[in-house]
């Protein structure tokens, strides 16, 4: 099998044509907040640029957790399960090891 170089730009450009659902978490407001975008780098700036409504208080905003869907039907269905779980179930999702998609927010997270 032929092996082809990684083109990190081309992935990072095909994954804002992808929907997310995420769940940020506040360290000083010990609270998380759970979401929906189509571009997961954008909307987690906006969170800790105090531009969003609900989450503008505070500027700590870390993502915790992201999974992406093809269409934009599954990633609403998914934030609409996510918002109705209680804390400990956030909390068990949040810990199991492999919580957050690929590549991506490992990028995100190390800037």
């Amino acid at each position: 099998m032929k092996s082809f170089p990684f083109d990190w730009r081309a992935f990072l450009f095909l994954c804002r044509f992808m929907f997310c659902v995420y769940i940020i978490y506040s360290l000083s407001k010990d609270v998380y907040y759970k979401g929906f975008t189509s571009d997961l780098e954008t909307r987690l700036a906006k969170h800790n640029a105090g531009v969003s409504n609900y989450t503008s208080s505070v500027c700590d905003w870390e993502l915790v957790f992201s999974m992406s869907f093809e269409s934009k039907a599954e990633a609403l269905k998914e934030e609409k399960r996510l918002k109705r779980l209680n804390r400990a179930s956030i909390e068990r999702l949040v810990q199991k090891k492999d919580n957050r998609d690929g590549l991506v927010v490992s990028l995100l997270t190390t800037r």
